[in-house]
């Protein structure tokens, strides 16, 4: 066998073996995600508001 042959054949099944990885990801956060809207139905924005303000409170709280 030559050795180019070989090495495609490594990429592929690397390859391969990535994207699998990725989907069964993609899969787990897509569960995760339907059970932390049910249980925190908020909207994206109120979310990321309510973190910043938790955030400027913390810095706020370090400063005094």
């Amino acid at each position: 066998m030559a050795r180019g042959v070989t090495m495609d054949q490594h990429i592929h099944i690397r390859a391969w073996r990535v994207s699998f990885a990725l989907t069964q990801l993609r899969k787990i956060n897509q569960f995760w995600w339907r059970r932390h809207l049910k249980m925190a139905p908020k909207t994206f924005a109120e979310r990321d508001r309510n973190r910043q303000l938790g955030s400027r409170l913390i810095l706020i709280d370090f400063l005094n």
